[in-house]
């Protein structure tokens, strides 16, 4: 199993369109095979900070992941 932690830091001003687009991804992801769990939070509003945390099954899975065009696309754009 890996699991996988960490911050993403924003300009305050991208929290809506960030937030708009995590909610779309979010839906797809956590029906991957091998996705145990994926949340991304808003922890700090004013700094633009986002709590990440993930679980995956085994490296394969967290390899599809990262390999599928939606998320390739979301990574582009953030």
């Amino acid at each position: 199993m890996l699991i996988l932690m960490g911050y993403i830091h924003l300009d305050p001003s991208d929290l809506h369109d960030f937030v708009t687009d995590v909610e779309a991804i979010s839906l797809g992801t956590r029906t991957e095979e091998g996705c145990l769990f994926y949340g991304i939070v808003l922890e700090d509003g004013p700094t633009g900070r986002f709590l990440v945390a993930q679980r995956w099954q085994d490296r394969e899975s967290l390899t599809a992941h990262l390999e599928r065009g939606e998320t390739l696309a979301f990574l582009e754009t953030w």
